[in-house]
């Protein structure tokens, strides 16, 4: 009976270590997964109708600055907040302006949201892949999204 006891305790504790953990920025807010493929999503405030969202396969990973983007994000106002607790799944939420965005801290999934707080984009899927080009590694990236309409949207990447 001892020994069933401890067992129960200790899941317990290994499901509270998967709820995965968030810190904000000066530009928004980085959240640390505990499962799956993708180890952090970092999400930057770039306008009052605008989050730049990246996700990594390894947390803390540096970026290759990009050659085709120049925007950098704004000195916007932003709130980040942590909702969930329990039995629910733990998410934290940035809201700016007429945006917000919300992800999960156990999957990383994201969940955006207008002025209203009515859903117009939820991820429906993704996946994040190693390949090797030419003795160079790299990862094949793929998102999918439901904008909950027949709207299709191209260049997003």
């Amino acid at each position: 009976m001892r020994f069933r006891s401890i067992m129960i305790l200790a899941a317990m504790a290994s499901s509270h270590a998967l709820a995965g953990s968030f810190e904000k920025t000066a530009t928004g807010v980085v959240v640390k997964t505990d499962q799956g493929t993708v180890k952090e999503v970092r999400l930057e405030v770039m306008g009052d109708n605008i989050i730049h969202v990246v996700k990594l396969d390894k947390s803390g990973k540096s970026l290759t600055p990009s050659l085709m983007t120049v925007a950098t994000p704004c000195a916007c106002k932003f709130t980040v907040a942590k909702s969930g607790e329990g039995a629910q799944p733990a998410s934290v939420t940035l809201k700016a302006g007429k945006i917000s965005a919300t992800v999960s801290l156990k999957t990383g999934e994201v969940k955006f949201y207008n002025a209203k707080g009515e859903a117009f984009l939820s991820q429906s899927s993704e996946s994040l892949t190693p390949v090797n080009i030419d003795g160079q590694p790299f990862l094949a990236v793929k998102e999918g999204f439901n904008p909950g309409t027949k709207d299709a949207y191209y260049g997003l990447g």
